[in-house]
């Protein structure tokens, strides 16, 4: 019987075959041990397990998104409440913002802070933020002379400006009535016009061993008018034109006894009249411009 020769051909095909893929699984096998052989060898480099990378990215990234905004502080937060009234009353006063907003920061650093008292000078409240601010700025000045910017700079704007400063001063002093005030300084200084008081900042005649205070600057000036009234006269009681004007501006009547000038009180009432109806209603907003 004759052989089929395509019988031992296709035994030959078939061998191969699977040779080829034996060797086929074995090429693959090698190749995925040295694989996971390298990637175990990067894994331990300098101790360094490098499996762990993605989750500890993972993780930074997701505890970075979850951390919140640090927290503006309880000074922060009246101070910026108060920026205008900060900024203005530095610049009155002649001193660096940041360095009092530094040391008001180390004042109230545990965290409490009182707004009617925010220097804690004692132990009473003021009657505002600014009141309190002002205070304790003049107690600064006192305490840090060579922190201060004392250059005089002699006022030659507007008289309504001046007007408007005694508007704000007399609210953080509010014992002082505030017509009352405007109208002596206008009696005074010929409506915030005399040139010779201006160039001293000077408003209300207030003199010294040297003749008419100089004050460094109409803010400061007006400031220290305003002050001045508050605790030399009306705490004591001397709160109208005629017993203001008493010490003030006194004279003798004809029975000798101690008056205010009736002349100043003629002065003090036409100013009255022309300032009556205007109001205090103003803020250091209005005042930067």
């Amino acid at each position: 019987m004759m052989k089929n020769p395509m019988s031992g051909f296709l035994k030959i095909m078939i061998l191969g075959s699977v040779l080829l893929v034996l060797l086929d699984i074995g090429a693959i096998k090698r190749v995925t041990e040295n694989i996971a052989l390298s990637a175990g060898e990067v894994q331990t480099i300098n101790g360094f397990d490098a499996t762990k990378l993605g989750t500890n990215m993972q993780n930074a990234i997701t505890k970075e998104a979850i951390v919140p905004a640090k927290k503006a502080s309880g000074i922060d937060l009246m101070m910026n409440k108060h920026a205008s009234t900060i900024k203005f009353l530095c610049n009155t006063f002649g001193v660096n913002e940041d360095a009092i907003k530094t040391e008001l920061r180390n004042i109230n650093n545990d965290g409490t802070v009182n707004e009617l008292n925010i220097a804690r000078l004692g132990t009473n409240n003021y009657s505002s933020f600014d009141r309190g601010l002002v205070e304790y700025l003049f107690n600064y000045i006192d305490k840090n002379p060579s922190l201060v910017n004392n250059t005089h700079v002699p006022y030659n704007g507007s008289s309504t400006y001046v007007e408007n400063l005694i508007r704000y001063f007399t609210t953080v002093y509010p014992e002082v009535d505030y017509l009352t005030v405007i109208s002596i300084g206008a009696a005074e200084s010929g409506y915030y016009q005399v040139k010779f008081m201006l160039n001293k900042n000077n408003i209300y005649g207030g003199m010294g061993s040297g003749g008419l205070i100089q004050y460094k600057t109409i803010e400061f000036g007006t400031l220290s008018y305003v002050r001045y009234l508050a605790n030399n006269y009306y705490s004591k009681g001397l709160n109208t034109p005629e017993s203001i004007g008493r010490v003030y501006c006194p004279s003798t009547d004809a029975s000798g006894n101690r008056v205010a000038s009736p002349h100043w009180l003629n002065l003090v009432a036409k100013a009255k009249s022309h300032y009556g109806g205007s109001s205090n209603n103003i803020t250091p907003d209005q005042l930067l411009g």
